[in-house]
């Protein structure tokens, strides 16, 4: 990533650079597509070549790869670097559609993700997707109703080549009062959250909770340490 956001940005400095030699140089504009993790990304000025050279908005590709990039007139300098992150705990939790990046390291393991809660259903709406799902699903237990929140994950960054496993019990719900509700364990979704990640890769999907019926603010914790500090707080509710 490092590597590839240098040339990114020396691209761009040349670029600017090349401005004054125009005449020496040989713009083509290329029919290539741009592909970000193996996903296409649509640009809205194509790619070029100059002498033989790959040419790219330098801002779709930094939203493509999830950092930031800015134009400092003051300093006259491109600036790339880690997206703003919003902090976020169980007292401010992040609104729906809000990316938030998280570093943890412990004795076990090391990571950072960006991660991002796009959707939550919850009561009978959830419980018929669960049902449609499969059918022997259980109905949650009196006085409480199942909370389903879809969630995005990109794994930015773990050492070593290792694989990330991304789970259902990854997340942890959290009443308004501030009580940890139980994990809803053996529930069948489609398209569930869990994956196995490598570095630069991305998984959508949903995970589910079982959380108090008339519970009207709970909240989504990820990356919590042993003691329940820290991690990334999101809304469980619209």
């Amino acid at each position: 990533m490092k590597k590839f956001l240098c040339g990114l940005m020396v691209g761009v400095l040349l670029s600017v650079m090349f401005v004054s030699a125009a005449a020496d140089l040989t713009v083509v504009e290329s029919a290539y597509d741009m592909l970000v993790y193996g996903m296409k990304v649509s640009l809205a000025k194509p790619a070029v070549t100059i002498n033989g050279e790959y040419y790219l908005p330098a801002k779709q590709v930094s939203d493509a790869l999830g950092i930031n990039f800015a134009v400092n007139d003051t300093a006259k300098t491109l600036e790339f670097g880690p997206k703003p992150t919003s902090l976020s705990s169980i007292s401010n939790p992040a609104n729906l559609n809000t990316a938030l990046t998280i570093t943890y390291s412990d004795f076990m393991e090391s990571y950072s993700a960006e991660i991002t809660v796009k959707d939550i259903i919850r009561g009978e709406e959830a419980w018929k997707m669960l049902q449609a799902a499969n059918r022997f699903n259980s109905p949650a237990p009196d006085g409480h109703q199942y909370l389903l929140a879809k969630i995005n994950f990109r794994l930015l960054d773990i050492p070593d080549n290792k694989a990330f496993d991304l789970n259902n019990v990854s997340f942890r719900l959290v009443s308004s009062t501030g009580k940890v509700y139980d994990y809803a364990l053996g529930v069948v979704l489609d398209s569930a959250i869990d994956a196995a990640l490598y570095k630069g890769s991305a998984n959508e999907g949903w995970a589910v909770f079982i959380v108090g019926a008339n519970d009207p603010n709970p909240k989504i914790a990820f990356g919590r340490k042993y003691d329940g500090t820290g991690g990334v707080w999101f809304k469980a509710y619209k």
